[in-house]
């Protein structure tokens, strides 16, 4: 009897022991045993049921995948078979064991049933087979095995055999560590790898963190970051690393791999990753002289330059008097104005990079053909002409990568195709980076603290919409509906949101909009996310309003320039931070062309030879007095910004520059030199640039007047209740910008505003 229970601790059966679904047991009409025999037999069986679904598991998914089902092959990966490797040497150790017991029985004829239960140790077993489960249940694949294996609660018996499991999947992680952080390459047949493959530009896009993946037990956040880094730092070096680096690289992480220790791994990357980001910084910083590129953004942007800007203004003040042409606004500006600006000048290698463009906000896919201008992160993907994105078990969301102004309002559209439940989210923040770069980026709405949320969800025929602020909830409505097909339409005027499904309005409510915290010129990202499979086959979206902000007084307000950056510069010159220097110079280009064209008035007027005693000479007089408070609002305001702002932080970041051989270092102090000026020029107010922008308008009304006509008082009135908000608004902030109290200081001359 004993050979036929040890026979059936190896999965076969016979005699008294029958398989009745996965169980062993001892056969219901055996009559040679005793009830509590059985019981404790049918207790030592336990374990055959435990070795048979452990062997099946490492047939299904330890060998190739064939005939595997599509959520099976889902599962697999070369984690799980990994994992499988190491249940069988479990399992080659049980057998062992089951043929030492056979032995011990043959030599000695003394082992009685208690004693094989205490012998099989089936608890051991069954903590693994649980484990399996919670794998298959789950659809526990990659970084997410590494976790589950490591927190995992154990007794002192299972630590041993968790951790032989453990070691085996910690290879395969190893393993792609090492040619991704060395070589810079990304072997991952099965997607198990916390770094995706995308479309997209090589240094910004085309690698992303995959947030699911990232094995939170092995390595840290901000280490999963720098590995990122790393790896692309490595893949734009090529050559530059040399041999006897990249095998002291590799043996650094394989020390780690053999004696495996969280914190000896965090050492090693940042050791690394200062290597790589020094040779990175010698490349960009002084071999590609990236000073002088930003210089050159300085001189051209941000307006440093005064020849350039005051050349251009001469030559093209007869274009910007007309309203641009659709079609070739931007070939006449450029190859008319700007041309005479660039001759005007002495030669400078940097400024044939640049050229002008009229910023259009917003985009619209009809059928993401071309869409280089996204960003896909987690389960989301390009299939056809439309977007999937989610699963039920993994979100997918899509960004767009430029930052777009929210105020007075927006209008966006949605195409929408899905089976319920399905669920959708409207994401509009500017706080958190969405080009996948950083372990922060908002893959649901969830990681979403400050911002806008409208979600859609069906479930059960019943669609529910609702809409948070700042995960306040501001609105939601329910209500019966038989399709799976949806046409939305959310707009913003002001601070009224209302939401369209297919040409219905389900929902209005005022939103406080104005406790989002918006990023220059009031912009911000907009995306969508769902954790269900549903297919996006339209997406659009529309600023209410042209240039900054509104005060828009014609046209042309939505000039501004474009850089080119060239390999490797570009790896510092993101979008998003050329995105903020294309508003700035869209901003203070507002500024100086109110102030040229108040400056031309008044040369005009002053060579003039009206009789100033008539009438019109009256209305001249006043006039001109009326232009030149407006000429010293402007005065004062731009050489604030000019000298106060833009070069103290210049100055500021040059020095910083000088003190760092950290590639990472500089981009992050560029960063900071940007948003710096951003804020102390006001555009993360916008309040502020709403009322100067007003003032701009009310010079250009001046010069459109100045020979007569128009209501002069109106526009005075006007000018003062502008300017004196703006003096209101400075005055409160004057804390906050060390600079500042001199701006008011010069505004406030003689107590005006008092």
């Amino acid at each position: 009897m004993l050979h036929e229970i040890l026979i059936a601790l190896l999965g076969e059966v016979g005699g008294i022991i029958e398989e009745i679904n996965g169980v062993f047991l001892v056969r219901e009409d055996c009559t040679l045993l005793t009830k509590s025999e059985k019981e404790l037999i049918n207790r030592v069986l336990k374990a055959a049921g435990y070795y048979k679904y452990l062997l099946k598991f490492t047939e299904k998914y330890g060998a190739l995948n064939l005939g595997l089902k599509q959520d099976e092959e889902e599962l697999s990966g070369l984690y799980l078979k990994a994992l499988c490797r190491g249940i069988k040497d479990l399992l080659e150790e049980y057998r062992y064991n089951i043929a030492s017991i056979e032995q011990e029985y043959l030599q000695e004829k003394t082992i009685t049933i208690p004693s094989l239960l205490e012998k099989v140790r089936s608890e051991e077993l069954n903590g693994v087979v649980k484990l399996l489960i919670q794998i298959e249940n789950q659809k526990y694949r990659g970084g997410q095995l590494l976790n589950l294996l490591a927190t995992e609660e154990r007794c002192p018996s299972m630590k041993d055999i968790m951790s032989r499991i453990h070691y085996k999947v910690l290879q395969v992680f190893f393993h792609q560590l090492i040619a991704w952080s060395v070589h810079g390459d990304l072997l991952d047949t099965f997607r198990e790898f916390f770094i995706m493959e995308k479309e997209g530009n090589e240094w910004t896009s085309k690698f992303i963190l995959d947030l699911d993946m990232v094995p939170e037990t092995c390595i840290g956040a901000s280490q999963a970051e720098k590995v990122l880094f790393i790896g692309k730092a490595v893949r734009v070096l090529g050559k530059s690393i040399t041999n006897e680096e990249i095998l002291e690289f590799a043996n650094a992480l394989r020390e780690v791999q053999n004696n495996f220790s969280k914190l000896l791994l965090a050492q090693v990357l940042e050791r690394i990753r200062k290597s790589i980001g020094n040779k990175l910084w010698n490349l960009v910083v002084i071999k590609s002289n990236l000073l002088q590129h930003i210089f050159a953004l300085k001189n051209y942007f941000l307006l440093a330059r005064g020849e350039f800007i005051l050349t251009f203004l001469q030559e093209s003040a007869e274009m910007m008097a007309l309203p641009p042409r659709p079609d070739t606004a931007e070939t006449d500006i450029n190859q008319g104005p700007f041309i005479q600006a660039q001759s005007a000048l002495e030669e400078d290698p940097y400024l044939g990079k640049f050229r002008f463009t009229i910023k259009q906000s917003g985009f619209n896919f009809e059928d993401f053909k071309y869409s280089s201008d996204l960003c896909l992160l987690g389960n989301s993907r390009k299939i056809k002409n439309s977007l999937r994105l989610g699963t039920v078990r993994k979100a997918g969301a899509v960004w767009h990568t430029r930052k777009h102004p929210i105020l007075p309002g927006f209008s966006s559209h949605i195409l929408l195709k899905g089976n319920p439940p399905l669920n959708l989210t409207l994401m509009v923040q500017s706080e958190k980076e969405i080009t996948g770069q950083t372990i922060n980026a908002p893959l649901t709405s969830e990681n979403i603290e400050n911002g806008l949320v409208v979600n859609f969800s069906l479930n059960a025929g019943i669609l529910k919409i609702s809409i948070l602020v700042n995960k306040a909830l501001c609105g939601e409505i329910e209500r019966k509906v038989d399709k799976n097909q949806f046409s939305i339409k959310i707009s913003l005027e002001l601070e009224k949101l209302k939401i369209t499904l297919d040409d219905q309005t389900w929902l209005e409510r005022t939103i406080p909009v104005n406790n989002i915290k918006l990023d220059v010129g009031g912009s911000t990202y907009i995306g969508l996310s769902s954790s269900s499979a549903v297919e996006i086959c339209k997406w659009g979206f529309t600023h209410i309003g042209v240039g900054v902000n509104t005060g828009v007084f014609d046209s042309w307000s939505g000039l501004t320039l474009i850089y080119t950056p060239e390999p490797p510069i570009d790896l510092m010159l993101s979008t998003q931070i050329l995105d903020k220097y294309m508003t700035l110079f869209t901003f203070l280009f507002t500024l100086r062309r109110a102030q040229f064209r108040l400056n031309r008035s008044w040369l005009k007027q002053t060579k003039s030879n009206i009789d100033r005693t008539r009438p019109e000479g009256n209305f001249i007089r006043k006039s001109l007095h009326l232009l030149a408070q407006m000429n010293f609002f402007l005065e004062n305001f731009i050489s604030y910004l000019q000298v106060d702002v833009i070069e103290a932080h210049f100055s500021i970041f040059k020095k910083l520059l000088t003190k760092s051989e950290d590639f990472e270092e500089v981009r992050k102090y560029h960063e900071q030199y940007v948003a710096g000026i951003a804020n102390q020029c006001f555009l993360q107010a916008p309040k502020v640039v709403r009322e100067v922008q007003e003032i701009a308008s009310c010079c250009h009304q001046l010069s459109d007047n100045i020979d007569g006509g128009g209501d002069l008082l109106e526009l005075e009135r006007k000018f003062g209740r502008h300017s004196r908000e703006v003096f209101e608004i400075l005055s409160s902030q004057k804390n906050q910008h060390p600079a500042l109290g001199q701006l008011l200081l010069r505004l406030n001359f003689n107590e005006f505003y008092k």
